[in-house]
């Protein structure tokens, strides 16, 4: 609902979805974390009044690029009013378009004085993704919470409240508890799949920017050695990469001109399964029966490349008194500047 400020009759707002958590500052601007625990106490999900880092290192760029847009515009003798509506209508529409595409950040936790409320909307985690990707009728969100007891704890300064509450099911729903947890242990072992899947695409491309990096570096006595190995690498690498993932998608309509690949397929078996409350099917188990048997067999690639082909050019890059080659997970652009 709306709150009619748009004209008409004034309606109500809408409470905020989810497990709605009230709590009280004496002063603004403390550190505040918010985690949520099961019944057994184990962690699900902490969230903070921190600035998530990405997010602050995107505002930094895009202030930069909006003052080099701005002076580029006076030095071609644009006015100042000129320059601040030209301004203007380039952030109306780009759409995020100067940045990565990336998964939106985690909601902050608010810390003004007085009375706070924050809203988890009661998924777990979700999987792992990275930059620009692009799923075709797939999403990475985690499972919903099911009903049972849960606590929050609240800390202040490093001081921790915590408070139990219950998350109840719909009384509209017809499935049961049993129901409703087969549904939520499928979800999570789709979501760990998916997870395996992007990160294996990360661990690639980390990989071979690596590689592209050092291809710069070597010295010419060792460049042809160094390029047989790293060829061999790569082009493996590359051949699990474009299974696991369609890397030929660059915009939203992609996939409707390039067939989906396995990390689509089984996020794509997320929304099918989460789509009521009920139990799996034994068709959609199946389904994911064979899929994890297709990322086994690119896990497994992966895994050989970077045993056996790996070792080879890292003893080039040892010789050449370079860095060695490390897979990771983390993207590039979102590692911690050396």
């Amino acid at each position: 609902g709306g709150t009619g400020a748009a004209g008409g009759h004034p309606t109500g707002q809408n409470p905020p979805s989810g497990a709605a958590i009230y709590y009280w500052l004496k002063s603004p601007n403390q550190t505040v974390s918010l985690d949520f625990l099961d019944a057994k106490g184990a962690l699900i999900r902490s969230f903070t009044s921190a600035q998530d880092p990405i997010v602050a290192r995107d505002s930094v760029r895009a202030d930069s690029l909006r003052t080099a847009r701005a002076d580029s515009l006076r030095r071609a003798g644009v006015r100042a009013d000129s320059t601040v509506r030209s301004e203007t209508r380039s952030e109306e529409g780009a759409g995020g378009g100067d940045g990565p595409r990336r998964a939106p950040p985690p909601p902050r936790v608010p810390n003004k004085a007085g009375l706070n409320t924050f809203a988890w909307n009661l998924r777990y985690p979700d999987a792992s993704t990275f930059e620009n990707m692009i799923l075709w009728a797939g999403g990475t969100q985690g499972p919903v919470a099911v009903p049972g007891t849960y606590s929050v704890r609240l800390r202040v300064a490093g001081t921790p409240h915590t408070q139990t509450f219950r998350l109840l099911k719909d009384p509209r729903s017809k499935a049961t508890q049993f129901d409703i947890q087969e549904q939520f242990s499928f979800l999570l072992a789709i979501r760990n799949r998916t997870s395996q899947a992007n990160d294996a695409v990360k661990l690639i491309r980390s990989v071979k920017s690596q590689l592209a990096d050092r291809r710069k570096k070597i010295p010419a006595a060792q460049q042809a050695a160094f390029a047989t190995a790293a060829t061999r690498l790569e082009t493996e690498l590359s051949n699990v990469e474009q299974q696991i993932y369609q890397v030929r998608n660059q915009s939203g309509q992609d996939p409707l001109n390039y067939p989906i690949r396995l990390n689509n397929k089984i996020a794509a078996l997320s929304g099918v399964a989460a789509s009521t409350e009920a139990r799996p099917t034994n068709q959609a188990r199946e389904v994911f029966r064979l899929l994890s048997a297709e990322l086994d067999k690119e896990l497994a690639r992966v895994s050989a490349a970077t045993r056996t082909a790996l070792p080879e050019v890292n003893r080039e890059l040892r010789a050449a008194g370079l860095m060695e080659i490390v897979p990771a997970t983390t993207e590039a652009s979102a590692a911690t500047p050396r």
